[in-house]
Protein backbone atom coordinates (compact mmCIF):
# COMPACT_ATOMS: atom_id res chain seq x y z
CA UNK A 1 0.00 0.00 0.00
CA UNK A 2 2.87 2.31 0.93
CA UNK A 3 4.62 1.46 -2.35
CA UNK A 4 1.47 2.34 -4.33
CA UNK A 5 1.21 5.71 -2.58
CA UNK A 6 4.84 6.46 -3.45
CA UNK A 7 4.23 5.58 -7.10
CA UNK A 8 1.15 7.83 -7.26
CA UNK A 9 3.09 10.68 -5.65
CA UNK A 10 5.92 10.35 -8.16
CA UNK A 11 3.48 10.31 -11.09
CA UNK A 12 1.77 13.45 -9.80
CA UNK A 13 5.14 15.17 -9.34
CA UNK A 14 6.20 14.22 -12.87
CA UNK A 15 2.91 15.55 -14.28
CA UNK A 16 3.37 18.82 -12.38
CA UNK A 17 6.95 19.26 -13.65
CA UNK A 18 5.84 18.57 -17.24
CA UNK A 19 3.11 21.21 -16.93
CA UNK A 20 5.61 23.76 -15.55
CA UNK A 21 8.04 23.14 -18.43
CA UNK A 22 5.28 23.62 -21.03
CA UNK A 23 3.97 26.74 -19.29
CA UNK A 24 7.43 28.36 -19.12
CA UNK A 25 8.11 27.58 -22.77
CA UNK A 26 4.82 29.12 -23.86
CA UNK A 27 5.37 32.16 -21.65
CA UNK A 28 8.86 32.71 -23.08
CA UNK A 29 7.58 32.39 -26.63
CA UNK A 30 4.85 34.95 -25.94
CA UNK A 31 7.42 37.46 -24.66
CA UNK A 32 9.67 37.26 -27.73
CA UNK A 33 7.25 36.72 -30.57
CA UNK A 34 6.61 40.24 -31.86
CA UNK A 35 8.89 43.17 -32.63
CA UNK A 36 7.08 46.26 -33.91
CA UNK A 37 4.10 44.05 -34.79
CA UNK A 38 5.91 42.73 -37.86
CA UNK A 39 8.81 40.36 -37.20
CA UNK A 40 9.32 37.38 -34.88
CA UNK A 41 12.39 37.91 -32.72
CA UNK A 42 12.75 34.24 -31.93
CA UNK A 43 13.92 33.67 -35.50
CA UNK A 44 16.20 36.73 -35.75
CA UNK A 45 19.32 37.57 -33.79
CA UNK A 46 19.38 41.35 -34.17
CA UNK A 47 22.65 41.48 -32.20
CA UNK A 48 24.43 39.60 -34.96
CA UNK A 49 27.26 41.56 -36.63
CA UNK A 50 27.29 41.53 -40.43
CA UNK A 51 30.13 42.39 -42.78
CA UNK A 52 32.32 45.41 -43.49
CA UNK A 53 30.70 46.58 -46.72
CA UNK A 54 33.72 48.68 -47.69
CA UNK A 55 35.76 45.52 -48.28
CA UNK A 56 33.04 42.94 -48.91
CA UNK A 57 32.61 41.31 -52.33
CA UNK A 58 29.35 39.54 -53.15
CA UNK A 59 29.79 35.91 -54.26
CA UNK A 60 29.33 35.34 -57.97
CA UNK A 61 25.73 34.52 -58.94
CA UNK A 62 24.44 35.12 -55.41
CA UNK A 63 20.62 34.95 -55.43
CA UNK A 64 19.52 35.62 -51.87
CA UNK A 65 20.85 38.24 -49.46
CA UNK A 66 20.39 36.67 -46.05
CA UNK A 67 19.66 38.24 -42.71
CA UNK A 68 22.42 36.47 -40.82
CA UNK A 69 25.06 37.72 -43.27
CA UNK A 70 24.30 41.45 -43.44
CA UNK A 71 22.36 42.66 -40.40
CA UNK A 72 24.25 45.48 -38.60
CA UNK A 73 26.81 45.67 -41.43
CA UNK A 74 29.37 48.45 -41.21
CA UNK A 75 30.82 50.72 -43.87
CA UNK A 76 29.32 53.91 -45.30
CA UNK A 77 29.01 52.72 -48.90
CA UNK A 78 26.85 53.17 -51.99
CA UNK A 79 25.35 49.71 -52.14
CA UNK A 80 24.39 48.26 -55.53
CA UNK A 81 22.40 45.02 -55.42
CA UNK A 82 24.02 42.48 -57.83
CA UNK A 83 22.10 41.54 -60.97
CA UNK A 84 21.88 37.90 -59.87
CA UNK A 85 19.96 38.68 -56.66
CA UNK A 86 16.27 37.73 -56.78
CA UNK A 87 15.37 37.96 -53.07
CA UNK A 88 16.33 39.83 -49.91
CA UNK A 89 15.39 38.35 -46.55
CA UNK A 90 13.47 40.24 -43.88
CA UNK A 91 15.64 42.66 -41.92
CA UNK A 92 18.60 41.67 -44.13
CA UNK A 93 20.39 45.03 -43.77
CA UNK A 94 18.74 46.14 -40.54
CA UNK A 95 20.74 48.92 -38.84
CA UNK A 96 23.47 48.91 -41.50
CA UNK A 97 25.59 51.92 -42.43
CA UNK A 98 24.87 52.16 -46.17
CA UNK A 99 24.59 55.69 -47.61
CA UNK A 100 22.76 54.98 -50.87
CA UNK A 101 21.02 51.94 -52.29
CA UNK A 102 20.41 50.89 -55.90
CA UNK A 103 18.41 47.78 -56.70
CA UNK A 104 18.86 45.72 -59.84
CA UNK A 105 16.00 45.63 -62.36
CA UNK A 106 15.37 41.88 -62.16
CA UNK A 107 11.54 41.47 -62.29
CA UNK A 108 11.68 38.66 -59.73
CA UNK A 109 13.44 40.88 -57.21
CA UNK A 110 11.14 43.82 -57.90
CA UNK A 111 8.14 41.60 -57.14
CA UNK A 112 9.72 39.83 -54.16
CA UNK A 113 10.46 43.14 -52.45
CA UNK A 114 6.87 43.12 -51.20
CA UNK A 115 7.93 40.41 -48.73
CA UNK A 116 11.23 41.95 -47.58
CA UNK A 117 9.84 43.14 -44.26
CA UNK A 118 11.98 45.81 -42.61
CA UNK A 119 14.89 44.85 -44.88
CA UNK A 120 16.59 48.26 -44.50
CA UNK A 121 14.97 49.43 -41.29
CA UNK A 122 17.02 51.83 -39.13
CA UNK A 123 19.69 52.39 -41.79
CA UNK A 124 20.14 55.87 -40.39
CA UNK A 125 22.88 56.92 -42.85
CA UNK A 126 20.77 56.04 -45.89
CA UNK A 127 20.00 59.14 -48.00
CA UNK A 128 18.92 57.86 -51.42
CA UNK A 129 17.22 54.76 -52.83
CA UNK A 130 16.90 53.93 -56.54
CA UNK A 131 14.38 51.48 -58.00
CA UNK A 132 15.18 51.12 -61.75
CA UNK A 133 11.93 49.32 -62.57
CA UNK A 134 8.35 48.93 -61.34
CA UNK A 135 8.52 47.49 -57.82
CA UNK A 136 6.76 46.85 -54.52
CA UNK A 137 7.83 48.09 -51.10
CA UNK A 138 7.38 45.81 -48.09
CA UNK A 139 5.92 46.84 -44.74
CA UNK A 140 8.46 48.69 -42.62
CA UNK A 141 11.09 48.35 -45.36
CA UNK A 142 12.69 51.75 -44.73
CA UNK A 143 11.18 52.52 -41.34
CA UNK A 144 13.44 54.63 -39.16
CA UNK A 145 15.72 55.75 -42.03
CA UNK A 146 15.62 59.24 -40.62
CA UNK A 147 18.08 60.75 -43.13
CA UNK A 148 16.42 59.33 -46.25
CA UNK A 149 15.81 62.30 -48.56
CA UNK A 150 15.17 60.85 -52.02
CA UNK A 151 13.40 57.84 -53.48
CA UNK A 152 13.87 57.51 -57.23
CA UNK A 153 11.33 55.08 -58.66
CA UNK A 154 9.35 54.24 -61.80
CA UNK A 155 6.12 53.01 -60.19
CA UNK A 156 5.16 51.26 -56.95
CA UNK A 157 2.44 48.64 -57.17
CA UNK A 158 2.16 48.61 -53.40
CA UNK A 159 3.75 50.48 -50.52
CA UNK A 160 3.34 48.47 -47.33
CA UNK A 161 2.25 49.66 -43.90
CA UNK A 162 4.91 51.77 -42.23
CA UNK A 163 7.19 51.45 -45.27
CA UNK A 164 8.65 54.94 -44.81
CA UNK A 165 7.68 55.47 -41.20
CA UNK A 166 9.80 58.04 -39.34
CA UNK A 167 11.63 59.08 -42.53
CA UNK A 168 11.51 62.70 -41.42
CA UNK A 169 13.64 64.13 -44.27
CA UNK A 170 11.58 62.48 -47.03
CA UNK A 171 9.39 65.45 -47.94
CA UNK A 172 9.01 65.04 -51.71
CA UNK A 173 7.17 61.95 -52.86
CA UNK A 174 5.13 61.42 -56.03
CA UNK A 175 1.95 59.62 -54.96
CA UNK A 176 0.78 59.64 -58.60
CA UNK A 177 3.23 56.78 -59.13
CA UNK A 178 1.75 54.55 -56.40
CA UNK A 179 -1.16 52.15 -56.83
CA UNK A 180 -1.80 51.38 -53.15
CA UNK A 181 -0.27 52.81 -49.97
CA UNK A 182 -0.59 51.08 -46.59
CA UNK A 183 -1.44 52.40 -43.13
CA UNK A 184 1.01 54.80 -41.56
CA UNK A 185 3.44 54.52 -44.47
CA UNK A 186 4.23 58.25 -44.30
CA UNK A 187 4.01 59.64 -40.79
CA UNK A 188 6.61 62.41 -41.15
CA UNK A 189 5.69 64.14 -44.40
CA UNK A 190 4.48 67.73 -43.98
CA UNK A 191 2.61 68.47 -47.21
CA UNK A 192 0.86 66.06 -49.56
CA UNK A 193 -0.94 66.17 -52.90
CA UNK A 194 -3.22 63.18 -53.45
CA UNK A 195 -3.48 62.65 -57.23
CA UNK A 196 -6.47 61.76 -59.34
CA UNK A 197 -7.16 58.21 -60.45
CA UNK A 198 -6.47 59.33 -64.02
CA UNK A 199 -2.94 60.41 -63.07
CA UNK A 200 -2.28 57.07 -61.36
CA UNK A 201 -3.76 55.16 -64.30
CA UNK A 202 -1.50 56.96 -66.79
CA UNK A 203 1.62 56.11 -64.77
CA UNK A 204 0.40 52.57 -64.17
CA UNK A 205 -0.01 51.96 -67.89
CA UNK A 206 3.38 53.44 -68.80
CA UNK A 207 5.11 51.21 -66.24
CA UNK A 208 3.26 48.07 -67.35
CA UNK A 209 1.84 47.43 -63.89
CA UNK A 210 -0.74 44.66 -63.64
CA UNK A 211 -2.45 44.68 -60.21
CA UNK A 212 -4.35 41.43 -60.74
CA UNK A 213 -3.33 37.82 -61.21
CA UNK A 214 -4.35 37.74 -64.83
CA UNK A 215 -2.37 37.35 -68.01
CA UNK A 216 -0.93 40.41 -69.73
CA UNK A 217 -3.41 39.87 -72.56
CA UNK A 218 -6.38 39.74 -70.18
CA UNK A 219 -5.31 42.87 -68.36
CA UNK A 220 -4.66 44.67 -71.65
CA UNK A 221 -8.26 43.89 -72.66
CA UNK A 222 -9.58 45.50 -69.48
CA UNK A 223 -11.06 48.88 -70.41
CA UNK A 224 -9.64 52.15 -69.09
CA UNK A 225 -12.92 52.73 -67.28
CA UNK A 226 -12.55 49.40 -65.47
CA UNK A 227 -8.95 50.23 -64.56
CA UNK A 228 -10.06 53.66 -63.39
CA UNK A 229 -12.65 52.10 -61.08
CA UNK A 230 -10.03 49.64 -59.81
CA UNK A 231 -7.90 52.57 -58.67
CA UNK A 232 -10.86 54.32 -57.08
CA UNK A 233 -11.64 51.10 -55.18
CA UNK A 234 -7.99 50.72 -54.09
CA UNK A 235 -8.36 53.96 -52.12
CA UNK A 236 -10.90 52.38 -49.81
CA UNK A 237 -9.72 52.18 -46.20
CA UNK A 238 -6.34 53.68 -47.10
CA UNK A 239 -4.79 55.56 -44.15
CA UNK A 240 -1.16 56.29 -45.10
CA UNK A 241 -0.99 59.48 -43.01
CA UNK A 242 -2.73 58.47 -39.80
CA UNK A 243 -0.93 59.67 -36.65
CA UNK A 244 1.28 61.97 -38.74
CA UNK A 245 2.11 64.70 -36.23
CA UNK A 246 3.88 66.96 -38.78
CA UNK A 247 1.39 66.95 -41.68
CA UNK A 248 0.23 70.55 -42.20
CA UNK A 249 -1.47 70.58 -45.58
CA UNK A 250 -3.30 68.02 -47.70
CA UNK A 251 -4.66 68.65 -51.20
CA UNK A 252 -7.14 66.27 -52.83
CA UNK A 253 -7.39 65.96 -56.61
CA UNK A 254 -10.73 66.78 -58.20
CA UNK A 255 -12.05 63.22 -58.44
CA UNK A 256 -12.02 62.49 -54.68
CA UNK A 257 -15.56 61.92 -53.40
CA UNK A 258 -15.02 60.43 -49.92
CA UNK A 259 -12.67 60.83 -46.97
CA UNK A 260 -12.01 57.36 -45.56
CA UNK A 261 -12.46 56.35 -41.88
CA UNK A 262 -9.59 57.45 -39.61
CA UNK A 263 -7.74 58.77 -42.68
CA UNK A 264 -6.22 61.70 -40.76
CA UNK A 265 -6.58 60.34 -37.26
CA UNK A 266 -4.30 62.20 -34.84
CA UNK A 267 -2.75 64.45 -37.51
CA UNK A 268 -2.26 67.02 -34.80
CA UNK A 269 -0.51 69.66 -36.98
CA UNK A 270 -2.97 69.57 -39.89
CA UNK A 271 -4.16 73.10 -40.66
CA UNK A 272 -5.18 73.17 -44.32
CA UNK A 273 -7.35 70.79 -46.32
CA UNK A 274 -7.96 71.62 -50.00
CA UNK A 275 -10.50 69.89 -52.27
CA UNK A 276 -9.65 70.87 -55.84
CA UNK A 277 -12.90 69.63 -57.34
CA UNK A 278 -15.17 70.18 -54.31
CA UNK A 279 -16.85 66.86 -55.10
CA UNK A 280 -16.62 65.35 -51.61
CA UNK A 281 -20.02 63.94 -50.68
CA UNK A 282 -19.18 61.88 -47.58
CA UNK A 283 -16.84 62.28 -44.61
CA UNK A 284 -16.50 58.82 -43.09
CA UNK A 285 -16.37 58.05 -39.37
CA UNK A 286 -13.52 59.59 -37.35
CA UNK A 287 -11.82 60.87 -40.51
CA UNK A 288 -10.38 63.94 -38.77
CA UNK A 289 -10.52 62.70 -35.19
CA UNK A 290 -8.00 64.50 -32.96
CA UNK A 291 -6.79 66.90 -35.67
CA UNK A 292 -6.22 69.42 -32.92
CA UNK A 293 -4.81 72.21 -35.13
CA UNK A 294 -7.48 72.16 -37.84
CA UNK A 295 -9.14 75.58 -37.76
CA UNK A 296 -11.58 75.63 -40.67
CA UNK A 297 -12.76 73.52 -43.56
CA UNK A 298 -15.38 73.98 -46.27
CA UNK A 299 -17.10 71.73 -48.77
CA UNK A 300 -18.84 72.12 -52.09
CA UNK A 301 -22.43 71.47 -53.03
CA UNK A 302 -21.85 67.70 -53.40
CA UNK A 303 -21.61 67.16 -49.63
CA UNK A 304 -24.34 64.86 -48.29
CA UNK A 305 -23.20 62.91 -45.20
CA UNK A 306 -20.91 63.59 -42.24
CA UNK A 307 -20.46 60.38 -40.27
CA UNK A 308 -19.95 59.64 -36.59
CA UNK A 309 -17.04 61.43 -34.91
CA UNK A 310 -15.79 62.85 -38.23
CA UNK A 311 -14.41 66.00 -36.57
CA UNK A 312 -14.32 64.79 -33.00
CA UNK A 313 -11.92 66.63 -30.68
CA UNK A 314 -10.80 69.10 -33.36
CA UNK A 315 -10.14 71.58 -30.58
CA UNK A 316 -9.04 74.49 -32.82
CA UNK A 317 -11.94 74.27 -35.27
CA UNK A 318 -13.65 77.66 -35.34
CA UNK A 319 -15.63 77.50 -38.55
CA UNK A 320 -17.09 74.88 -40.84
CA UNK A 321 -19.34 75.64 -43.79
CA UNK A 322 -22.06 73.07 -44.35
CA UNK A 323 -23.54 73.56 -47.81
CA UNK A 324 -27.13 73.26 -48.94
CA UNK A 325 -27.68 69.68 -50.04
CA UNK A 326 -26.22 68.14 -46.88
CA UNK A 327 -28.81 65.70 -45.54
CA UNK A 328 -27.25 63.78 -42.64
CA UNK A 329 -24.99 64.49 -39.64
CA UNK A 330 -24.28 61.50 -37.43
CA UNK A 331 -23.55 61.12 -33.72
CA UNK A 332 -20.77 63.23 -32.21
CA UNK A 333 -19.67 64.54 -35.62
CA UNK A 334 -18.40 67.75 -33.96
CA UNK A 335 -18.08 66.58 -30.37
CA UNK A 336 -15.26 68.17 -28.39
CA UNK A 337 -14.74 71.07 -30.82
CA UNK A 338 -14.18 73.58 -28.03
CA UNK A 339 -13.76 76.68 -30.23
CA UNK A 340 -16.65 75.93 -32.59
CA UNK A 341 -19.13 78.41 -31.15
CA UNK A 342 -21.70 78.19 -33.94
CA UNK A 343 -22.78 75.47 -36.32
CA UNK A 344 -25.02 76.61 -39.17
CA UNK A 345 -27.23 73.82 -40.45
CA UNK A 346 -28.46 73.94 -44.06
CA UNK A 347 -32.17 73.68 -44.71
CA UNK A 348 -31.67 70.28 -46.39
CA UNK A 349 -30.28 68.63 -43.23
CA UNK A 350 -33.00 66.35 -41.90
CA UNK A 351 -31.27 63.41 -40.21
CA UNK A 352 -29.22 63.73 -37.02
CA UNK A 353 -27.64 61.18 -34.72
CA UNK A 354 -28.93 57.67 -35.37
CA UNK A 355 -32.65 57.96 -35.94
CA UNK A 356 -33.03 61.51 -37.20
CA UNK A 357 -35.43 62.73 -34.55
CA UNK A 358 -35.35 66.33 -33.33
CA UNK A 359 -34.25 65.07 -29.91
CA UNK A 360 -30.93 64.00 -31.43
CA UNK A 361 -29.81 67.30 -32.93
CA UNK A 362 -27.88 67.93 -29.73
CA UNK A 363 -25.70 64.83 -30.00
CA UNK A 364 -23.87 66.02 -33.12
CA UNK A 365 -21.83 68.61 -31.14
CA UNK A 366 -20.83 69.55 -27.61
CA UNK A 367 -22.71 71.82 -25.22
CA UNK A 368 -20.64 74.91 -26.03
CA UNK A 369 -21.62 74.88 -29.72
CA UNK A 370 -24.68 76.89 -30.70
CA UNK A 371 -26.57 75.14 -33.48
CA UNK A 372 -28.20 77.59 -35.87
CA UNK A 373 -30.91 76.74 -38.36
CA UNK A 374 -32.36 79.05 -40.98
CA UNK A 375 -35.84 80.48 -40.97
CA UNK A 376 -38.75 78.46 -42.31
CA UNK A 377 -36.77 75.23 -42.29
CA UNK A 378 -37.73 71.82 -40.97
CA UNK A 379 -35.92 72.43 -37.66
CA UNK A 380 -36.61 76.15 -37.17
CA UNK A 381 -39.35 75.59 -34.57
CA UNK A 382 -36.96 73.95 -32.07
CA UNK A 383 -35.55 76.55 -29.69
CA UNK A 384 -33.74 74.64 -26.97
CA UNK A 385 -33.27 70.92 -26.34
CA UNK A 386 -30.68 68.83 -24.57
CA UNK A 387 -28.88 71.94 -23.26
CA UNK A 388 -28.18 73.18 -26.78
CA UNK A 389 -29.26 76.51 -28.22
CA UNK A 390 -31.15 76.65 -31.49
CA UNK A 391 -31.87 79.85 -33.33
Amino acid sequence: MKKNNTTIFLLCLLTLLTFLVIFCACDKKEETTIIDDIICEEYLDIDNIGVDLTTYTFPENIQVLKFEDFVNSTGAVDLVIPESVVDIEMRAFYNSEIVSLTFNSNPRLMDNLKDCLEAFKKCENLKKVVFPAMANVASGMFGGCKNLEEVDFVFFGSVGAGAFRDCEKLQNFDFAKCYTVGDGAFNKIAEVYLPSAQEILANSKSSGYNPFSMSEEEYADRSDQQKFMDIMYSRRNSRPFRENAVLEKITFAEDYTEIEPFMFYKCSSLETVVFEGNKIYRIRNNAFLLCENLKNISFGSYMRIIEEGAFGLCKSLTEIILPEGLTEIQLYAFSGCEKLKELHLPSTASKFGNCGSSEEIGVIASDYTKIIVGENTYWSSYEKRDEHDYI
